[in-house]
């Protein structure tokens, strides 16, 4: 895997809809030394990992336009199987996590999201 950024870790993308959540994950993300890569939707983050090497991680909510959450983990999971995932939702009171999980996501976290579960799950998951 390529690495970016001075601390030598992956880049991490995140997916999301809604861009008040994604330049707050950004920003979290970005403030703790991570090289952050954006997209709105699942579709721009299929394109993104295809064309971006080096991200070890994806952020992505469950409900988008043009390429949905699940759909987009099946996808990850077969050309990317080494990438870890983080599923996030705030959809149906978080009901869609479960098979997020189940599909292939390493980690889940329900919206509104705790800053440090945030950071918490991303540490841990790029110490594995």
């Amino acid at each position: 895997m390529i690495y970016s950024g001075e601390r030598n870790r992956p880049s991490i993308l995140v997916a999301d809809d809604e861009p008040g959540v994604r330049m707050f994950i950004e920003a979290v993300l970005t403030l703790d030394g991570h090289h952050v890569v954006v997209a709105a939707d699942g579709q721009e983050a299929c394109d993104i990992l295809a064309t971006t090497p080096g991200i070890g991680l994806v952020v992505l909510d469950l409900v988008m336009p043009n390429k949905e959450g699940i759909e987009t983990i099946t996808e990850i999971r077969t050309k990317y199987p080494s990438c870890k995932i983080i599923a996030i939702s705030g959809a149906f009171g978080g009901q869609c996590l479960p098979a997020a999980r189940h599909l292939g996501a390493d980690a889940t976290i329900a919206k509104p999201m705790e800053l440090r579960v945030l950071r918490d799950t991303v540490m841990a998951l790029l110490q594995e």
